[in-house]
Parts: C-alpha cells; sequence; structure tokens
C-alpha cells in the first residue's frame, strides 16, 4: 500500500510510523532504525528510538523530517500533521479541533484502524501467516525457523518468520505449550469475516496470493495443481446466488480436508475469482 494512503487509516502518529517502519524492513529485511535515522540526517538513532518507543513526544520538526522522508504530500501531508498535533494537544477543546479537521481530509473509503490491531492487519495482509498457521498440522512438523524456511520455498528470511510466530500468537491464532506450537480451533480464516478488515489487507493478501498462483503455473506439475478457469455471459443481479456457490464449493473442500486428508503432506490455497472482464454498459442518450 502507498504510503500516501496508509497514513489515513491512523489517528495515532506513533504507530503509522512504526507500521511504516515495518513496511519497509518487509521490502529490506536489513533496513534498520539506524539507517532511518540517517536517510534524516541523525547520525545517532536515539531520538527516532525513543519516539517510535513512546517514550519521548514526536515533536513537528521531526515530524516534518519524517514527511518529507515519506514523500507525503498534498491532504495526506496536512492529515500527518494534524494527527501529530493532535496526540500533543493539552486540551479535550484542541482535540475536537483537530479530530473535526482530519475527519474532513479523510476520504470516507478509508476507515480509522481501532478495533482492528496493527497487528491483525498484517496477519491480513501477508500470506505467510495462513501458511504458517496450518503447517501446523502436518505430521511432520517442526518448530524450527529453518525448517519453516525451507518449506515454505524460500523467499522468506528468518526474522519475518519469527515475527510472523509471534504475531499469531498474540493474535490468539496459535498455542505455543512445552516447545509445540498448535493452530487454535476456528471456523476458516476468521479475520476475513469481520467487517473492519481494511480492503487494503484483503487486497495486498490476494496480490501476493495471485503472485502465487503464476509462479505454481510454472514450478508445479500438473499432478500437484488443479487449474480451471470458465469465461461466461453473466447477468450481475444473479452474483449473490453465484457466491453462494462459491461458498458452498468452498465449505466442501474445507470438510474434505478435514475427514479425508488425516494425513496431510502441504498446505493448499484456494482462491476463487468471478469478476467482470468487459466494460460497464453505458446507457446511451437518444
Amino acid at each position: 500500500m502507498q504510503t500516501s494512503q496508509m497514513v489515513f487509516y491512523f489517528e495515532d502518529p506513533i504507530a503509522f510510523l512504526n507500521a511504516q517502519l515495518r513496511e519497509r524492513q518487509k521490502k529490506n529485511p536489513k533496513f534498520s532504525l539506524r539507517a532511518w535515522a540517517r536517510q534524516m540526517g541523525y547520525q545517532n538513532p536515539s531520538l527516532l528510538f525513543q519516539v517510535l518507543k513512546g517514550q519521548r513526544r514526536l515533536k513537528m520538526d521531526l515530524a516534518i523530517k519524517i514527511a518529507t522522508n515519506l514523500s507525503l504530500k498534498g491532504k495526506a501531508l496536512r492529515y500527518f500533521e494534524l494527527i501529530v498535533l493532535n496526540s500533543s494537544c493539552q486540551s479535550d477543546a484542541e482535540r475536537r479541533v483537530f479530530t473535526a479537521s482530519m475527519a474532513k481530509l479523510r476520504p470516507k473509503k478509508f476507515p480509522i484502524i481501532n478495533n482492528l490491531s496493527l497487528e491483525m492487519f498484517s496477519a491480513v495482509a501477508d500470506w505467510y501467516h495462513w501458511a504458517i498457521l496450518h503447517m501446523t498440522e502436518l505430521p511432520d512438523f517442526v518448530n524450527d525457523i529453518t525448517w519453516i524456511q525451507e518449506r515454505l520455498g524460500g523467499g522468506l528470511d528468518k526474522k519475518t518468520i519469527k515475527a510472523g510466530i509471534e504475531r499469531l500468537l498474540q493474535l490468539g491464532l496459535l498455542v505455543q505449550a512445552e516447545g509445540k506450537l498448535t493452530r487454535c480451533e476456528d471456523d476458516g480464516n476468521p479475520l476475513f469475516m469481520q467487517n473492519d478488515v481494511p480492503s487494503a489487507a484483503v487486497r495486498q493478501f490476494h496480490a501476493q496470493m495471485i503472485e502465487k498462483a503464476l509462479a505454481a503455473v510454472e514450478q508445479q506439475t500438473v499432478d500437484e495443481r488443479l487449474l480451471r478457469g470458465t469465461t461466461l455471459a453473466f447477468n450481475i443481479r444473479d452474483l449473490s446466488q453465484a457466491s453462494e456457490i462459491i461458498a458452498e464449493a468452498h465449505r466442501q473442500l474445507i470438510e474434505l480436508a478435514a475427514t479425508s486428508s488425516a494425513d496431510p503432506e502441504d498446505i493448499y490455497h484456494l482462491n476463487t475469482q468471478f469478476f467482470r472482464l468487459t466494460k460497464k454498459k453505458v446507457e446511451r442518450a437518444h
């Protein structure tokens, strides 16, 4: 997600900055707080560290340097400045003014992340959380970062995998006892069932899975994967019925996995797309 869009999900500037640091470290695991501080002209990262840990107040001079580093402009910049000011205001009257200004600037399509924690946002958005979660059901599962990394096929560093496991534990989706990781019982993917899941997180997840599907076409044999595509003329009024058919197919596969796959060997993912290929019909004036 672009930084200029991500800022509108937050009312707390520190939460936004920590999310930005995490996003940069996903793209480059070697990126550090020290490197970020140096980008802004600080040789010692202690100030930035203390601010991100909530040990020091975020002052506007540092906020402006951070905004410049993040290339925030226009409404995104103004919104960031407002949440910084709001976090430091001393009275309820000031807070009401800033909150009202923030609400005017924030596009309606960007809900504030409140009930949904940042950890849950990451769990929804990044595919490997679900893979790790269900890998614990494999008979040969080993609670070892190197083993998990190898089974996931590379591409993920150990730091990311460790953070993913900690996130799943924090969210209560995994439990650990006597060194053993176990998935908590649930009804599928519970985080996707919540209405307050930001659409950006869901979009990121599906974009990652589409990339995985493309890789499977190249790397897996026809005996290891199932691919089916159908193009048809369709009436949008029947979309709700189509949704029920697709949901039923997913339910049946979940049941099949639970009853027939007593000895699972690998983790599979079912991704369903049913979307418009043609543009909407435009009514012509007569």
